[in-house]
């Protein structure tokens, strides 16, 4: 028996975000293991939002921007979804799917990692309407809405650092 594991598993990983996701979901080994998730019912994305951040935060992959700005949109509209634990548990499942697809689940190595900045918001405002990438400032509103409402700092440094060198395009 060999020491390194390989999956036999295969699936096409390539087109937009939406078809590597699906071919995610065709897997059998994927949505067969899809079971619902626990939450906190005063607050509960806290802990989810905590876990995509600290992913984008090692991966600065565009997918995983999305789950950043996926999650924050949720917040926005859970308090009008009728069956709140489906939701919730389809959203998570979602974002593990994103996860798979990043270079099947390897996180770059070489991502520039946020530093502690003293910046203001209003300095990466600024640096946002510079920017002509609509992922960027999308993502840096996304972040200062999160770090008001989880009053998280790591938002205003990962919102720098997407200025400064947006997630390439995949």
């Amino acid at each position: 028996m060999s020491s390194n594991f390989e999956t036999s598993i295969e699936f096409n990983m390539t087109g937009n975000i939406v078809n590597r996701i699906n071919a995610i979901y065709a897997l059998k080994e994927f949505s067969g293991s899809l079971k619902p998730i626990r939450f906190s019912r005063t607050r509960p994305l806290e802990e989810m939002s905590k876990l995509i951040m600290k992913i984008f935060e090692k991966s600065q992959q565009f997918t995983l921007l999305h789950a950043v700005t996926g999650c924050q949109a949720l917040r926005l509209v859970l308090p009008y979804a009728g069956d709140l634990a489906t939701g919730l548990s389809e959203y998570w499942h979602s974002v593990c799917a994103a996860c798979l697809t990043v270079e099947r689940s390897t996180f770059a190595l070489n991502v520039d990692k946020p530093i502690a900045c003293s910046s203001s918001w209003d300095e990466v405002f600024s640096l946002a309407r510079e920017s002509e990438n609509e992922h960027t400032i999308k993502f840096v509103y996304t972040c200062w809405l999160e770090s008001k409402y989880y009053e998280r700092s790591q938002y205003l440094n990962l919102a720098v650092r997407e200025c400064n060198k947006a997630s390439p395009f995949v």
